[in-house]
């Protein structure tokens, strides 16, 4: 969790939030070694990256536009796989951020050789005038441990379907002014239904979104235990508990707990996902803390 300190709890939570944008830009550097490589996925992955960024592996540093799809070139001769374990991203300097993560990485070379490594990332991310989400400026791969040969299960549909999770509430938790990214998340004749109430179009969401929020003041969602299913080749079922923390507008703070079920539409050409639809029930219901 993003750290912060002699906040308000309303800042603190949109502290937090940001936490989200941090993790969707990290499953987001996966997916591209996951799949065929096409010029638009080369630059959705181009837009993650500051110009000046450092990249360091065990072959070496990658250096701006052309290393990059030199290493992509170089891999994709492999099928890849990313398991991302716990993730911890702290505030750095100034409008930076530091991510740090270990990872079970997979692959499968051209002979039928699997592997398996134990990796750990140091990231650094700042924000961008030219980004509406922040960019790596350093990304350092430092291997633990060779975890022998056999075994490969994919990981694409996880790491792309976590990317939206995360965009998607790093929205949510932003809402004001943020209310026109939804519509890139949002497939055609999508359903979102929050309890007793249905949106079938962007006007209907946005006014049930505000409306369900309008005694909020900041507000922060916890997703757990995610669990994701791929029913067809880019048709994925989403299934999570989530805990939504607020604060009101006087000052009191609000817990609760639900489930979600969301079901995904998936262009890899695309930056994120499209949620076709998502259904919220009730499992803990909101109450005041304090």
């Amino acid at each position: 969790m993003v750290q912060s300190q002699n906040l308000s709890v309303a800042d603190s939570l949109k502290m937090v939030g940001k936490e989200h944008l941090i993790k969707a830009q990290y499953y987001r550097w996966f997916q591209t070694f996951e799949v065929p490589q096409t010029s638009q996925r080369l630059a959705h992955h181009m837009e993650i990256l500051s110009d000046g960024v450092k990249i360091v592996t065990q072959n070496g540093p990658i250096h701006g536009e052309e290393g990059m799809k030199g290493f992509l070139s170089y891999v994709e001769k492999w099928r890849n796989s990313h398991h991302v374990g716990e993730i911890d991203v702290r505030k750095g300097e100034n409008d930076s951020y530091i991510l740090e993560a270990d990872i079970k990485y997979q692959n499968i070379l051209p002979d039928s050789t699997k592997n398996n490594y134990k990796l750990h990332y140091y990231t650094e991310l700042t924000t961008s005038e030219d980004s509406d989400m922040p960019v790596f400026n350093l990304i350092e791969l430092l291997p633990i441990e060779n975890l022998g040969s056999g075994g490969f299960i994919d990981a694409y549909a996880e790491n792309r379907s976590k990317s939206l999770i995360h965009y998607w509430f790093y929205i949510l938790d932003n809402f004001e002014g943020n209310e026109q990214k939804v519509k890139e998340l949002l497939a055609e004749n999508f359903e979102f239904h929050l309890f007793d109430k249905t949106a079938t179009d962007y006007g209907q969401f946005v006014q049930l979104i505000k409306e369900s929020h309008k005694e909020v003041e900041a507000y922060f969602h916890a997703p757990k235990d995610i669990n994701i299913l791929q029913l067809e080749k880019d048709v994925y079922s989403i299934s999570f508990d989530l805990e939504w923390h607020g604060v009101t507008k006087d000052d009191k703070r609000i817990v609760g707990v639900v489930h979600q079920d969301w079901m995904l539409a998936n262009n890899p050409d695309e930056r994120f996902a499209k949620i076709k639809d998502i259904r919220i029930k009730q499992i803990e219901p909101f109450h005041k803390i304090n």
